[in-house]
């Protein structure tokens, strides 16, 4: 494990995107902007994020998350009067999203892909295909399936 993989986890234990913790952990813009199917894609990787974060710690901290509550208090002249405890669901729908992306159940959304130049031949309009698969870390194949594009 280097260096480099033990500082990119850790900033994304601190909630930093992909992007920015491998920028961060000092790799090239080429590599953060491919994390998936770069750091992240090496067993050894793995076996460092299962070791520092392992799934039954983020499923328990997940699942507190689900029942988070908020405590309102109200003062006098600087002392606590009365204290009431609501439920807090801005953070369990935080939570509730977090679930949802661990278990993969989010479908996919749907967006209009902006092409910097108007392809004129089908290598071109591959070609430009490839760069947005690129910028978004997966294959050309899976960024067809994910807009509904036949090839």
């Amino acid at each position: 494990m280097t260096r480099k993989m033990k500082k990119y986890l850790q900033h994304r234990a601190k909630g930093l995107s992909k992007k920015e913790a491998a920028l961060k952990a000092g790799y090239s813009k080429k590599t953060a902007t491919n994390v998936k199917h770069g750091i992240e894609n090496l067993k050894s990787f793995q076996e460092l994020a299962e070791f520092y974060l392992p799934k039954d710690k983020i499923l328990s901290v997940v699942q507190e998350g689900l029942q988070a509550d908020m405590v309102k208090t109200a003062t006098n002249d600087g002392k606590i009067t009365d204290e009431r405890t609501y439920a807090d669901y801005s953070t369990r729908a935080r939570f509730a999203d977090i679930a949802i992306k661990i278990h993969g159940d989010y479908a996919a959304e749907k967006r209009n892909l902006e092409v910097t130049v108007k392809p004129r031949t089908t290598q071109e309009l591959l070609a430009a295909l490839q760069e947005v698969a690129n910028q978004e870390g997966i294959t050309l194949e899976q960024l067809c399936e994910k807009e509904g594009i036949n090839i």
